[in-house]
C-alpha cells in the first residue's frame, strides 16, 4: 500500500489525471458488463410482477418473451401466491396462469395452473404428446405467502412447495410444448395476490428452487433494485413497464387489464347459455377503447344474419354488434352506426360443435381479433367519430334479429 502511495505521489498532475480517467473507464466497463449480463439473464429468465398483483385482474403476456427451452423439453416455473380464502368462486375453478390456449378445462396447455373449486388444493395440467395429465398439490396454506415451483426435465416433473420437494412424477410421454401466450388470472381469478411469477427455459434443481424460496416475496435483491432503476428491463406491470427488447430482437408485449385503472364487467359466468332473441343481460358503461372476450360453440348455420352480442346505447347502434353471416359461422362485427369502415366479416369460419375463445380489442386506431389465442385478423381503424361511449344495454342476442344457433359463456367486458 505504501509503495502505491509513493508511486502516486511522484506522478505529475497530467499523469494522475490520465490514470484517473483510465480507472473511471475500467469501472464503467465493469458496470456495463454486469448490467448487460444481468439484462440478458432477465430477458431469458423473465420474472413478472415484482410487486404483488391483484389476482382477480386478467392479463396476457406475449409468447415472444418466453424463450424456447435450452435443452429439449426442460423448463421451470416458480411463483409466490397468497390466497385469502376459498369462499370466492366456491365450487368453481380459480385460474392462476396458463401457457397455451386459454381454457377453463385445459387441454392445450403446458402448463395450466388452477386452484381447486372447493378445497385448498392446487391443480396442474401438463399436455403431453398423447394426453393432458392432471396433478395436485394438497393442503395449500391460506392467509400466508406460499412459494410454488414446477420443474420439468424431459419426462420427469417435480413439484415444490416452500422450497421443499412435494412430489415427483414420471410422464408417460414427452411434454407437448406450445407457442401460445401466457394468460394470468382469467375467468375471475382467485381471492388473493400473485408475485414473482418466473419462467426459466431450463430445469432448475432442488438447490436452485430452495434458493429462490429464501428470498422474501415482497423484496428484491439489492442489485436487482439498482438494475431495475438503471436499465428498466425487469417486468413490473404495476409500474406500467410495458415494453422491453432483447439482444435477440424478441419483443415483450404486455396487454394489461388492471382493475385499478379499467372497468371490468363479468357479463355471464362459466356455464354455457343458449342464445335467445331479446335477451337483455345488463346495463354497463362502455368506453371507446375496450376488450370483449367470450367463449362460443356454434350449433348450426342459418339462412339469415343472426345475432350473438349487441351492445346498444341508443337502440340499434352497435357498440359493438356481432353476428354470424348467412349460411356460415363467419363472425360479422360492427363497431359504430352507419359507417362501413367499422364493419368486418372475418374470413375464417368458426368450427361447428366446438368451443372457440374470442377476444376482440379496440385500442385507439387498432382493431385486433383473436380466436382461441392465435391472432387471426387485424384491421387498422381510421375514423373515430362514430365510435360511441356511455351507458349501454348489453344483449346476448338482440331484439332486432334472429338469434344465432349457438351457446355462449364467459363474457367479459373491460374498458381501457
Amino acid at each position: 500500500m505504501d509503495t502505491i502511495k509513493n508511486l502516486y505521489s511522484k506522478m505529475d498532475y497530467r499523469t494522475k489525471k490520465i490514470l484517473g480517467i483510465i480507472i473511471i473507464i475500467i469501472i464503467i466497463c465493469i458496470i456495463s458488463f454486469v448490467i448487460i449480463k444481468h439484462r440478458k439473464h432477465s430477458l431469458e429468465n423473465p420474472t413478472f410482477f415484482l410487486k404483488p398483483k391483484l389476482s382477480k385482474t386478467p392479463l396476457t403476456i406475449s409468447k415472444n418473451l418466453l424463450f424456447e427451452p435450452l435443452n429439449g423439453y426442460d423448463f421451470t416455473w416458480t411463483f409466490w401466491i397468497y390466497v385469502d380464502g376459498w369462499e370466492y368462486k366456491l365450487n368453481q375453478r380459480k385460474h392462476i396462469f396458463t401457457k397455451g390456449r386459454l381454457e377453463l378445462y385445459p387441454i392445450h396447455c403446458c402448463p395450466a395452473v388452477f386452484l381447486d373449486p372447493s378445497i385448498n388444493d392446487m391443480l396442474f395440467f401438463i399436455q403431453t404428446t398423447k394426453a393432458t395429465n392432471k396433478y395436485r398439490i394438497k393442503d395449500l396454506l391460506l392467509n400466508q405467502w406460499n412459494h410454488i415451483g414446477l420443474a420439468v426435465s424431459n419426462k420427469t416433473i417435480d413439484f415444490y412447495v416452500n422450497g421443499k420437494l412435494d412430489k415427483s412424477h414420471v410422464l408417460q410421454d414427452l411434454p407437448k410444448l406450445n407457442h401460445g401466450d401466457l394468460h394470468v388470472n382469467n375467468f375471475g381469478g382467485f381471492n388473493g395476490k400473485l408475485t414473482k411469477l418466473a419462467y426459466f427455459p431450463k430445469y432448475l434443481n432442488a438447490g436452485s428452487i430452495a434458493n429462490q424460496y429464501k428470498s422474501h416475496p415482497l423484496n428484491s435483491n439489492l442489485f436487482g433494485g439498482i438494475y431495475n432503476k438503471v436499465a428498466k428491463k425487469h417486468i413490473d406491470l404495476k409500474d406500467h413497464i410495458k415494453t422491453a427488447q432483447s439482444t435477440c430482437s424478441n419483443t415483450l408485449h404486455l396487454k394489461q387489464t388492471d382493475l385499478h385503472h379499467n372497468q371490468y364487467y363479468n357479463i355471464i359466468g362459466n356455464t354455457y347459455t343458449r342464445l335467445k332473441k331479446n335477451n337483455l343481460s345488463k346495463k354497463i358503461k362502455i368506453n371507446k377503447n375496450y376488450t370483449l372476450m367470450f367463449s362460443i360453440i356454434p350449433k348450426g348455420k342459418q339462412a339469415e344474419l343472426t345475432n350473438i352480442i349487441h351492445s346498444s346505447i341508443n337502440k340499434k347502434d352497435r357498440s359493438p354488434g356481432i353476428w354470424f353471416q348467412p349460411n356460415t359461422t363467419k363472425l360479422h362485427i360492427v363497431n359504430s352506426t352507419s359507417n362501413t369502415n367499422f364493419s368486418f366479416t372475418i374470413p375464417k369460419e368458426l368450427p361447428l360443435n366446438r368451443e372457440t375463445h374470442v377476444k376482440l380489442s379496440i385500442i385507439e386506431d387498432h382493431f385486433t381479433l383473436r380466436l382461441s389465442g392465435a391472432i387471426n385478423y387485424t384491421k387498422l381503424l381510421t375514423i373515430n367519430k362514430n365510435r360511441m361511449e356511455g351507458m349501454s344495454y348489453f344483449y346476448i342476442s338482440d331484439p332486432w334479429h334472429s338469434s344465432a344457433n349457438a351457446s355462449i359463456k364467459n363474457i367479459i367486458w373491460i374498458n381501457h
